[in-house]
């Protein structure tokens, strides 16, 4: 490999033999090297410590490059390279250009491989990334780690979360749950506008997942999230079932009220409290909660498992982007990973249970001919159901049997999503 090298350089002699000089003589400010050469016992060549040379031609930045001395006969590199072709040199091996080169080269091999910012300097920038050196004057930027986390490190991150959810006090639970609830219904009303206004359903499907990115980011709580994490502390023996339980109920009495609050203040401001008929949204709104209830009534026993799988499909892809929102600690890449499957959920009309607890009883005071008791027996109770199922086996466990690591550790992620 490094004869390649060497002899890849030698090619390149007789072109930067021509350019080198008015290179040099456009850039002044390279024109010296404020850097020193390093010293005898540290390359091992002989060399003094000394000031980078004026550079007048290329063998002398080639030299300089890797390190090799000069005498009055001319540069090092460049007998070299005159010398590759002859044959009457008897230290050297008769296999060829490449192999002379090397074999030279060979005692002013660096011992140790040096970083990718090398502190010697180097007076050509293109010469400078072939020889793994900087620029004179220039600053060295280190790596920085990538911005993902591992399936295993992902898994830690739901458990974490899982715990710290249940650390909650039932007055946490319930403000989060009612600013979830408040900021996933304003999420589907806009959803149905931007429907409306375009006449493309898709677009209300891309506009919809806002919702759950501002819930992720502000750490708040969801119901439908909680029953894809919480039971991983269970499953751990870090709480019983109560608790889960108990945790659960605060933040559906959370989400409820905030859906219906929410609800309430849209019903004024799209009927001018009552005054006028529902039209565009709220007639929308109107035909989607009969559609999600009576509409299941009308089929009987089959509307019932309709919904129930529904609410499956749509909490698997729901705690999908949640998890997926753990995969990276930047905010850009929390939207980008969690806004996938909820555009998906949308897209394809599934169940969620927070959604319908706005869309339902804002459709009811908007003049939906459901009741009470339509909403809960023919969709809330199902669809919250198949939430749970949804949420909990085909995203919390599934994912936690195959990635959980043998011995977990009670550690935050620095990917973690502490909420939904």
């Amino acid at each position: 490999m490094f004869a390649d090298f060497a002899s890849s350089i030698t090619l390149a002699a007789g072109l930067l033999e021509k350019t080198a000089p008015e290179f040099l003589a456009a850039r002044p400010g390279i024109s010296r090297c404020s850097q020193d050469v390093p010293t005898a016992a540290e390359n091992g060549t002989g060399l003094t410590k000394a000031r980078c040379p004026e550079i007048s031609g290329s063998a002398q930045v080639i030299d300089k490059m890797l390190n090799l001395p000069s005498d009055d006969g001319g540069t090092s590199f460049a007998r070299l390279a005159a010398s590759a072709g002859e044959d009457a040199d008897d230290d050297l091996p008769k296999a060829g250009p490449a192999n002379r080169i090397d074999a030279h080269l060979e005692p002013h091999r660096p011992a140790v491989q040096a970083p990718p910012w090398r502190s010697e300097c180097s007076l050509m920038p293109g010469v400078a990334l072939i020889a793994g050196s900087i620029p004179c004057g220039a600053q060295a930027i280190p790596e920085e780690p990538m911005d993902y986390a591992k399936p295993s490190e992902v898994a830690l991150s739901m458990l974490d979360s899982g715990r710290n959810k249940l650390r909650l006090a039932p007055r946490d639970l319930l403000i989060r749950g009612i600013l979830s609830g408040a900021i996933l219904g304003v999420a589907t009303s806009l959803a149905f506008t931007g429907a409306l206004s375009t006449g493309q359903p898709l677009v209300g499907a891309i506009i919809f997942p806002v919702g759950l990115v501002i819930i992720v980011l502000l750490g708040l709580e969801l119901v439908t999230g909680s029953f894809g994490l919480l039971p991983l502390a269970w499953l751990e023996g870090d709480a019983n079932g109560s608790e889960v339980v108990a945790n659960w109920s605060w933040v559906f009495l959370g989400n409820l009220i905030g859906s219906i609050a929410y609800g309430v203040l849209l019903a004024i401001a799209l009927t001018n409290m009552w005054t006028i008929a529902p039209a565009g949204v709220a007639a929308r709104i109107v035909a989607v909660a009969e559609a999600k209830t009576i509409g299941y009534a009308a089929i009987g026993y089959a509307g019932l498992i309709t919904a129930f799988v529904k609410a499956i499909l749509c909490n698997w892809l729901v705690c999908l982007g949640v998890v997926l929102a753990m995969t990276t600690s930047s905010t850009l890449g929390k939207i980008a990973a969690a806004w996938m499957p909820i555009f998906i959920f949308f897209a394809q009309g599934f169940e969620h249970a927070v959604v319908n607890m706005f869309v339902i009883p804002t459709g009811m005071m908007l003049g939906a001919k459901v009741t009470v008791a339509d909403w809960w027996l023919w969709n809330q109770v199902p669809v919250t159901l198949g939430n749970l199922i949804g949420g909990f086996v085909f995203t919390g466990l599934a994912l936690y049997l195959t990635h959980k690591p043998a011995q977990t550790t009670h550690r935050i992620s620095a990917a973690q999503v502490p909420a939904e």
